[in-house]
């Protein structure tokens, strides 16, 4: 269950920064799991590690 917790709390700050970063206009990836905006906004996702 913690190791949930954790995978999902760093998916959420890496979400953020990424949102960040394109809302700016910077080319940015987002995690993996980020599944709208890969579908109706075309944003690139990064390779699962």
């Amino acid at each position: 269950m913690v190791v949930v917790l954790q995978r999902n709390r760093a998916f959420e700050a890496a979400y953020h920064v990424a949102r960040r970063a394109w809302l700016a206009k910077v080319p940015v990836e987002f995690p993996p799991g980020t599944y709208w905006l890969r579908r109706f906004a075309n944003v690139p996702i990064a390779a699962m590690a």
